[in-house]
C-alpha cells in the first residue's frame, strides 16, 4: 500500500506511459504489503479517540485495518471468524453508512 503525495499537482496524461517520475515523487509506504485484494473506506471512532480515515481489507483468515488519517499510519490485523473458508480471495469490498462488506471471488 503506497501513498503518492499532491498527486493532484502531477501531469495529467491521455495514456498511462509516460507515468510520473519517482523519483521526483514521494511515494511513501503504508503498513504492510498484504492487506487484501480490495479495501473500503471507513470514516469512523474505531479508537475512541474522535473520527479517522481508515482502510479496511479482508485476507483469507484476517480483517486488516490501516489508519491513513489522524496521526502517523497504522495498521492492525486482526482474526475474523466465520468466514467461508473455501474463499481464496476477497475481492470486492465496499462500504455504506457504517457497514463495511466484502464478497468472495471463487
Amino acid at each position: 500500500l503506497r501513498k503518492i503525495s499532491k498527486v493532484q499537482d502531477l501531469p495529467a496524461y491521455k495514456w498511462r506511459h509516460p507515468s510520473p517520475d519517482k523519483r521526483k515523487n514521494k511515494i511513501a509506504k503504508l503498513g504492510k504489503s498484504k492487506l487484501g485484494a480490495d479495501m473500503a473506506v471507513v470514516h469512523a471512532n474505531l479508537e475512541g479517540t474522535g473520527a479517522k480515515t481508515y482502510l479496511v481489507a479482508l485476507g483469507k483468515k484476517t480483517a486488516n485495518v490501516v489508519r491513513v488519517s489522524g496521526g502517523p499510519v497504522e495498521q492492525w490485523s486482526l482474526r475474523a471468524k466465520g468466514l467461508d473458508e473455501t474463499c481464496e480471495t476477497w475481492g470486492s469490498a465496499w462500504s455504506f453508512k457504517t457497514e463495511v462488506y466484502f464478497s468472495c471471488n471463487k
